[in-house]
This record gives structure tokens, sequence and C-alpha cells, in this order.
């Protein structure tokens, strides 16, 4: 590891500490937000500092993957556009300050933002896990995003409107005919960026299609903890302070995992996790159903029969429903989550019940010994089997 290796990532995190640390502070001391915002604030804090902290560790240990390195420039980009954004709520919106570093603050949040969020997106699935591109065939891709971005934040630096302050103008922006084109050249360069996203996630499922043994457990663990952030917006509908924390859960959730992955640390456990997951996931919609329909549908037959409002008794019942048919609806959700994505195990566990069967039944030496090695064939999978029999 060279010297730079060592000590720029180091310094990156520092910086980045300092200025998250400047922006909560100034976020408890100004008027920024409330306890939705506070929330949210907080998860995103600790969920955008995963990113250098991850990075950091990987370029020390594999400085020839550049994920490490986007991770570390994300690190002090997410800081700016953080301490930007508290700074412009809390005194320049709320105080008036303007001039001299509250422009320049406001300016460095404006084109800050496209950079760090490219970084973590389009590049980071194409070049996931190995640091580089699946194949020449992509560079288009790459170049599409790094063009587009540049367009981005060559019209947000320059364009009088922002887009999170409308009350506000650019302090270094230019108007007229030029900034008209500025604004124009914003808006595609957010729409072909849109289409290297989707591309570049395109790679990613391509790349796992064609890999095999530890990099597809690797992507399976990048991909896990994206599918997070379709739970996450399923969680705005039902509370916003819900949907506050888990985004910043769910981000942070994103550095973990290709730490994980990178590191190959029970890298294997991935399929176990994503089957818990599914399992306890169905069920947990299965009970409430069960309770809600219980609660609801049993409760309003009562209420309309009785005349009462609330009775005790019904949610009583219930629970007991749910709680009945946890380990019924386990065991069966189970099995067809095993037959419907886990094939192999089933059949696997399949054929050695099978066997367990046959041993009760089976009398003849030879024959259970053939029987055996066909099992451990179908099961296992090796590529030699052999059976030692004691005299």
């Amino acid at each position: 590891m060279t010297s730079v290796s060592r000590w720029l990532p180091l310094a990156g995190l520092v910086a980045t500490v300092a200025l998250f640390v400047a922006a909560d502070v100034m976020a408890l001391r100004g008027s920024y937000g409330g306890v939705s915002d506070d929330a949210f604030r907080l998860a995103l804090t600790v969920a955008l500092f995963a990113f250098p902290v991850v990075g950091t560790v990987l370029v020390r240990r594999y400085p020839e993957n550049s994920i490490g390195w986007l991770f570390c420039a994300s690190g002090p980009l997410f800081g700016l556009q953080l301490f930007s954004s508290i700074y412009a709520e809390n005194y320049i919106l709320a105080g008036g300050e303007t001039g001299g570093f509250a422009d320049f603050t406001l300016w460095i949040g404006i084109w800050t933002g496209p950079i760090s969020y490219s970084l973590v997106t389009a590049f980071l699935m194409l070049l996931f896990p190995t640091g580089h591109l699946l194949s020449r065939r992509w560079r288009p891709v790459a170049l599409l995003a790094s063009g587009s971005v540049a367009l981005v934040v060559l019209g947000s630096v320059f364009r009088r409107e922002l887009d999170d302050y409308p009350q506000l103008v650019n302090p270094y922006g230019i108007g007229g005919t030029f900034g008209d084109i500025l604004d124009a050249g914003t808006g595609i360069g957010w729409i072909l960026f849109s289409i290297s996203v989707l591309l570049a996630g395109l790679s990613l499922i391509v790349r796992y299609r064609k890999s095999r043994g530890v990099e597809r457990q690797q992507i399976k663990w990048m991909a896990f903890a994206a599918s997070f952030l379709l739970v996450t917006q399923l969680s705005w509908n039902i509370s916003e302070e819900l949907g506050s924390l888990l985004s910043g859960l769910t981000f942070m959730a994103i550095p973990i995992a290709v730490c994980v992955a990178i590191l190959r640390y029970r890298l294997y456990d991935i399929d176990l996790i994503i089957n818990r997951t599914l399992v306890y996931g169905l069920l947990t919609a299965v009970l409430g159903l069960v309770y809600v329909a219980g609660v609801v549908g049993v409760g309003g037959l009562v209420r309309g029969m009785t005349g009462q409002e609330g009775n005790n008794l019904v949610v009583a019942a219930s629970t007991l429903a749910a709680a009945g048919l946890f380990r019924p609806a386990r065991t069966r959700i189970q099995a067809f989550i095993d037959r419907r994505f886990y094939r192999s195990r089933y059949d696997a566990q399949q054929t050695i019940f099978d066997f367990s069967a046959k041993m009760r039944e089976q009398i003849d030496l030879d024959s259970l010994t053939s029987e055996m090695a066909t099992v451990v064939r179908d099961t296992v999978q090796p590529t030699h089997v052999s059976l030692w029999l004691r005299s």
C-alpha cells in the first residue's frame, strides 16, 4: 500500500466527520425542521457516514478495488451537501444572511449533490464487485454517466434558479439566453443520467447471470440491501416518521452489504438471510391479516348484533388465533419458499427423507450401499463417492 492510499482515505474521513458534526450542531441550534425532519436527519447522517467508513476499510484492505475509492470520495461530498443544506435553512432563509460565506456555502451544495449521487448509484452498479467494468462493451454506459453528470454539474454551477430553494437565486448564476441554455442542459443531463442508471442496473443483472461462486454471492448481498428501498418507499405511506427513519437505515445497508461482500465476511450466509427474510416477512403479513380480519370483520359482526363499540373478547380471540397459527403457518410458508426459490435444497431434503424411509425397510447391504451413494451424489454433488464399511 502506497502512502497516498494510507493517508488520503483517513483525511477524507476526518473531513467528513468535521462537516457532519458542524451540520448537526447547526441543526440543533437553529430552526431546522420538526420531529420528522430531525429523525430523518439523524438517520441520514449515520447512513451517509457509513460510506466513507466502509471506503476507508476497503481501500486499506484492497487499494486496487475502485469501490473503496468511490465511497471515500462520496463522504466529503455528502458532508458538504448536508452542511450546505442545513446552513441555508438556518442562516440564509431563517436569518436572512447573504453575501460572502453564505453565498459560497449555498453554491457548494448546489453541485456536490449530483456528483455524490452518481458515485453511489450508476458507478457503483457498473463496477461492483470487482472494481472494473464487466467488459469493454459497457464503456459507453460509463461515458454516458460521466457526461450526463458533468452536464448536470455545469448547469447547476451557473444556473440562477434553485430547485430546493425557489425563493433564493444562485449567487454565481448566469441569466439571459445562456442561463436558459443551462437550464435546458440540466434537464437533459438528468434524463441521460437516469438512462445510465437503468443501464448500470442492467449490467449488474448481466454480471450476475454470468457469475459463479463468490462473485454471485457478492451480487446477492448488494441486491438484498437494495431490495429494502421498496420497503422504505411503502413505509412512507404508513407513517412519515417511520419512512424518515427507514430511509436512513436503508441507505446505510448498501455500504454495509458492499463491505461484507468485498471482504467476504460470512459471505455465504446471504442465502440463509434471504430465506429467513422471505419466510418471516410473509409470516408477518399473514398473521397481520388474520388479526385485522378478526378485529375488524368479527368485531363488526359482534358490534352489529350487540351494539357495543368495543369488545375486548374479540381482540383477545384474534390475538390467540394469530398466535395459534404461528407454527403451522411458518412451516407451510417455509416449505413454499423452499419449493419456489430454493428448489435444489428442497429436492435434497426430499431425497434424504425418502432415503430415511427406505433404510427402515432395506435389508440387503449391497442395495443399501448403492442407494446411499446415489443420495450423496444427488444432495452433496461430490466429485467422488466411496463408502468404507467396518468389518
